[in-house]
């Protein structure tokens, strides 16, 4: 009997314990939270609570290296996506990019190698595409669902590690659209603003400034307050017919809101889908839209601070039309002109043996590196070939463009991304023409 008493008393004391431990994990839970949140195998310790100080920081960090705001005056905004598919997308798409100008963005797993649509395609194409325009948001590590907390958080936290380890700046995170095997819900599913609370989302937004889901509509009022949940227009897929999507792009103009534009570069021209034909005359309106003055062309993540503003951020602003003195004295930017010295205005010949060197350095401190950036130069007519020329400090090439085929304003233009760690860059600037080709100004600003 005493032997007895003796149990029953150590099962009371063990209830006790374990009605306090389960009080104390219940007080970390928000009110939020529910059954359909569950993630199996998620640490007794890890705190379910989001920490503000920490999302503050993530969003205040990349706000600054955006410049705080991308102005774009009375223009709309357009930005394009592009998800998987990178076989498809060096093949078909990264040269009609380059071919005019346009930024964009790639969600990319971090093991895109193992999945057909990328096996033929490296790293070093990532990097390739990343120095010439192309933005990188984490789109997970392999595009299937996760079956435990652990592969939750190597597909949000993994990814990104991955991706950066190959010296790219990862911009934010796009939900990968998986199909349903350990979860019912995957990442919570984000298809309304409060799906966020559940661990997924709110590991996302302890991970990443910025996301991309499903969680509000695809139009963007600018300037925007969601950094979080933005959709987009899918119009590679389904019976999107090329006429629509021109009318979504009149309509954003009308309005002078955003919208960013994504394509599976894999599922062009199959039956049903958009034509690869119709997409390059898609872009092709883009770029007539950009040059007629009426639309902003910048990546996604420079959507999400852009507003109606002139405030903009430029390593370099320059007036090639004033005085060499005034030129020369232009700081912080080195101006070196090693072709013909003119006094009130700057002529390149024709046959390529002059060139207009500029530099921009301090760029760490000014939270320039791995941003998007577009180099503009203005001349004086549009006849002749043009060449602009990104380098980094050590002299590699980070983007290039040759082409006679200058804007009908006579602008010319290179996007390119500075690499993290890039303290310095050179733009230079050639022109092949029948005679000398006359600058007028250029500038390097945030797109």
């Amino acid at each position: 009997m005493r032997r007895l008493r003796s149990i029953f008393l150590l099962f009371l004391i063990f209830c006790l314990i374990s009605s306090c431990v389960v009080s104390d994990a219940s007080s970390k839970i928000p009110a939020s939270f529910h059954s359909s949140d569950i993630v199996k195998n998620v640490p007794y310790r890890y705190n379910l609570r989001l920490n503000p100080d920490n999302t503050a920081r993530l969003l205040r960090e990349t706000r600054e290296a955006k410049g705080q705001r991308i102005g774009v005056g009375d223009k709309a905004v357009i930005a394009l996506r592009f998800d998987d598919w990178q076989n498809t997308f060096r093949a078909q798409v990264f040269p009609e990019l380059k071919k005019r100008e346009l930024p964009a963005s790639m969600a990319l797993i971090s093991e895109f190698q193992n999945i057909h649509w990328g096996a033929q395609c490296t790293w070093s194409d990532i990097i390739h595409w990343n120095r010439g325009g192309l933005e990188i948001w984490s789109h997970g590590t392999d595009h299937r669902d996760y079956k435990d907390f652990n592969r939750l958080v190597e597909n949000i936290v993994g990814s990104k590690k991955e991706i950066e380890s190959h010296d790219i700046k990862v911009q934010g995170f796009i939900l990968p659209g998986v199909t349903k095997y350990y979860n019912q819900r995957p990442y919570g599913l984000l298809v309304r603003p409060e799906d966020y609370s559940e661990i997924p989302g709110r590991l996302i937004q302890q991970t990443y400034a910025l996301s991309e889901a499903y969680a509000w509509g695809s139009i963007r009022q600018l300037p925007s307050t969601r950094y979080h949940g933005a959709n987009h227009l899918t119009i590679s897929d389904g019976r999107v017919q090329y006429d629509e999507i021109i009318r979504s792009i009149d309509e954003v103009i009308q309005d002078k809101t955003g919208l960013e534009l994504m394509i599976h570069c894999g599922n062009l021209g199959l039956p049903g889908n958009l034509s690869l034909e119709d997409f390059l005359k898609v872009l092709d309106y883009l770029q007539a839209k950009r040059s007629d003055g009426t639309l902003e062309i910048l990546t996604p993540s420079g959507l999400m601070f852009a507003d109606h503003s002139e405030h903009r951020l430029r390593l370099l602003d320059l007036d090639l039309t004033l005085p060499y003195s005034a030129k020369s004295s232009f700081t912080p930017d080195r101006f070196q002109n090693d072709g013909s010295q003119l006094a009130a205005s700057l002529r390149l010949s024709g046959d390529g043996t002059s060139q207009l060197k500029l530099e921009m350095d301090r760029l760490i401190r000014k939270k320039a590196d791995g941003e998007s950036y577009e180099a503009l130069v203005q001349t004086a007519g549009s006849t002749g070939k043009l060449t602009l020329r990104i380098h980094d400090g050590r002299g590699n090439l980070l983007s290039k463009t040759t082409t006679s085929d200058l804007e009908d304003n006579g602008q010319k233009r290179l996007v390119f991304i500075i690499p993290p760690g890039c303290d310095k860059i050179t733009l230079t600037i050639t022109a092949e023409s029948a005679q000398p080709m006359d600058l007028l100004w250029t500038k390097v600003q945030k797109i």
